[in-house]
């Protein structure tokens, strides 16, 4: 089950990558990468078959951090790359920077079985990372609203 290993832990940094291209962001698509104080990190993003959710351990790597090839400038140019942005301004996640993980509850998909979601309460304050339609969606509830 992605994301029972979390449980206890304290809550240090939230970061998401975004699409940029040509001096605009897409904020709709990417993973969400949270890091916690005994120094875990885990990535949650869209699995390959584009219906489940992927927990992968470690921080994002940027793949065309600089220098860059010609070949990758190039490529850069014309379509664009993944950035990772710190969230922990953002609203929800400013709230839950350094609270404990108190619970963790998967979200299933009831006809494929497959875990489309984690719903992590941080002391109150449920994070819901979940999978829909190819895409991954955050979303923040008070406990015992889901």
């Amino acid at each position: 089950m992605i994301g029972v290993d979390l449980l206890g832990k304290s809550l240090t940094q939230v970061r998401a990558t975004f699409y940029e291209f040509q001096g605009t962001t897409e904020k709709q698509e990417g993973l969400v990468e949270l890091t916690f104080t005994d120094g875990t990190c885990r990535r949650f993003e869209v699995g390959a078959d584009g219906e489940s959710l992927r927990g992968r351990a470690g921080p994002w790597v940027d793949p065309f951090t600089a220098p860059l090839s010609e070949e990758n400038e190039h490529y850069v140019r014309q379509h664009g790359k993944y950035t990772a942005f710190d969230l922990a301004d953002e609203p929800g996640y400013r709230q839950i920077i350094g609270r404990r993980v108190s619970e963790v509850r998967p979200i299933f998909d009831e006809e494929s079985g497959k875990q489309i979601g984690v719903v992590a309460n941080f002391d109150g304050i449920c994070l819901c990372i979940e999978v829909a339609a190819d895409e991954l969606y955050v979303s923040f509830e008070k406990e015992g609203t889901r």
